[in-house]
């Protein structure tokens, strides 16, 4: 508990002092912070409130999660990314929790503290590694006034935290953590405990759960987190991790009702017990689910420079409760008795799950859907991200793009183009667009030299390209679509950039268009004579741009400078 508490209060500031400092450098204090603080605790093993001191202290500087959550947030482009690798986070700090335990059976005829130690050097190893290799993320934390480069979805986040959905989430994650308290480790301690070993040993029987099984299903049922963490990504895509955190209250409310029905059977037999490890083991996958929606919720609804706070809120609730949770529910189970107490934590459950409800209305917490293409459905070997991404607008690597039209042109089917996004969509993300743009001209520019020297060494070669993509050139309704998608999008940029507050002139504004977009193909379409002279316009066209969209000297060189 003592540990814990420590946990819970410097996860509330650690998050917020990386946003201000960096991430690598609280993550460098705390990690190496606590070598010395367990070997303090270790050389405290001979007195009981020394040790709850030193315990405490080394809770302090115990704020690597939510840092950790917020340092993978800053790298990970996408959703779907950011939320496995916080879920992923979550299951590695639940695995290492499960393998300090594991330790400690494993060495427990060598002393009691002596895994301290072990834990000492292994947090003084992670020290050296993260100081050789972690590096600041890009543009983020303290470097974040520098940076050109963001991703898309940092563009396109909250400027500010709505605190009314951020105290929703956290509520939940309070009544969430509570009520889970019933299923682990309650389930297991006192209820298992004392259905399968305290109640034979209080009436000279042979237990049907060893001292030593208690502890390998207690330590091992950490892991189950694992396929949690796995099963949680398809969910949180799509039913959003509103809807999954409520889906895991439910679930663990069933959980919870479940083993108080298996443990209380009339007649505790081997078989009996080997039914309640084994639907713990099932169940506990789905209960973490919820524990793990509220990294991913928290990061959706913070700005930029405030993941570091949110997730360290969330930390410090999460740790918090499951630091005075134990201790209030066992006092509880002293005065009406175990099952009274766990009945309590179905009713907390339930209350989680209607907490937790109105986030499934908010706009924020929504997956994104994916829209039909108005042309063609991709093919099974295309239902890939990236498809879905161009498929509904979002920027697809150029070279993508050709890679995905190449094989479909090979085999006769239509090319994918791109659709057009509103201006109104596009207008927060303009300089990622722009920085997109750079690695788009470039590639496009090396492939029209590609062409290019097909078509001068290989006739027979280009011949055989140009019959397939003839076959494959979009159709007339989607040219048009898209030239008037575009269009639109072009007329909506020039009126919210101020080019009509004076009235505009048409003429210069039709000059302008053809300065900007010189012919690139009079006849109306790509012929094999006019092949050529089109890919080297292309060229040309391309080269241009990409030079234009390439930053100034001074500010590469500044960009060069600064040391992340």
């Amino acid at each position: 508990m003592s540990g814990m508490l420590g946990v819970a209060i410097v996860s509330a500031f650690a998050g917020t002092l990386s946003d201000k400092v960096g991430r690598r450098p609280v993550l460098l204090a705390c990690v190496g912070g606590s070598v010395i603080a367990t070997i303090g605790k270790y050389l405290a093993r001979d007195t009981f409130w020394g040790f709850c001191a030193t315990s405490f202290v080394n809770g302090l500087l115990g704020g690597t999660l939510p840092v950790a959550m917020a340092y993978v947030s800053d790298i990970h482009p996408s959703r779907a990314e950011k939320d496995k690798e916080i879920g992923g986070l979550v299951g590695q700090n639940m695995i290492a929790i499960t393998g300090g335990g594991i330790a400690a059976i494993l060495m427990q005829n060598t002393g009691l503290f002596t895994p301290l130690l072990l834990a000492a050097a292994l947090n003084f190893a992670a020290f050296c590694f993260m100081y050789m290799f972690l590096i600041e993320p890009h543009g983020k934390g303290k470097a974040l006034a520098f940076a050109e480069e963001t991703s898309e979805e940092d563009e396109n986040g909250p400027e500010t935290i709505d605190k009314k959905l951020l105290s929703n989430v956290i509520v939940g994650a309070l009544f969430d953590n509570v009520g889970s308290a019933g299923l682990f480790p309650l389930a297991l301690s006192p209820l298992a405990f004392e259905t399968f070993y305290l109640n034979f040993v209080l009436t000279g029987q042979e237990p049907i759960m060893s001292e030593n099984a208690y502890r390998w299903i207690m330590m091992l049922l950490a892991i189950m987190v694992i396929p949690g963490a796995i099963m949680s990504i398809p969910i949180f895509q799509r039913f959003s991790a509103a809807g999954g955190c409520i889906f895991g209250n439910v679930v663990t409310a069933f959980g919870i009702s479940s083993c108080i029905l298996i443990a209380t059977v009339p007649e505790t037999t081997e078989a009996t017990f080997g039914g309640y490890v084994a639907f713990l083991y099932l169940i506990m996958p789905f209960t973490v689910i919820s524990q793990l929606s509220t990294g991913p919720m928290l990061d959706m609804l913070a700005p930029v420079n405030r993941r570091g706070f949110v997730q360290g809120l969330n930390t410090a609730v999460m740790n918090g409760a499951q630091a005075v949770t134990p201790f209030l529910l066992g006092t509880l189970a002293d005065q009406v008795g175990t099952e009274a107490c766990m009945w309590t934590c179905v009713g907390i459950s339930v209350m989680a799950a209607l907490v937790n409800a109105p986030l499934l209305l908010s706009p924020v917490l929504k997956p994104r859907k994916t829209r039909e293409y108005i042309s063609t459905h991709p093919k099974d070997w295309e239902q890939t991200m990236c498809v879905d991404k161009l498929l509904t607008g979002e920027w697809v690597p150029a070279q993508v793009l050709t890679e995905i039209n190449e094989e479909r042109f090979g085999k006769g089917i239509p090319f994918l183009v791109p659709k057009v996004r509103p201006y109104s969509e596009d207008k927060p993300d303009l300089k990622t667009l722009k920085q997109h743009s750079r690695e788009d001209f470039e590639y496009l520019k090396i492939r029209q030299y590609y062409y290019l020297s097909v078509q001068s060494e290989s006739p027979e070669k280009m011949k055989e390209i140009f019959t397939h993509f003839k076959k494959s050139q979009p159709s007339k309704k989607v040219q048009d679509e898209t030239a008037e998608g575009i269009g639109k999008w072009f007329a909506d940029y020039t009126k919210d950039n101020g080019y009509y507050l004076d009235g505009g002139s048409a003429l210069m504004m039709k000059e302008m268009i053809m300065q900007a977009f010189p012919p690139m193909n009079k006849d109306g379409d790509i012929l094999e004579e006019n092949l050529e002279a089109h890919t080297l316009r292309w060229a040309k066209l391309l080269n241009d741009n990409f030079q234009k969209s390439q930053p100034s000297r001074a500010a590469q060189a500044f960009r060069n400078s600064v040391v992340y």
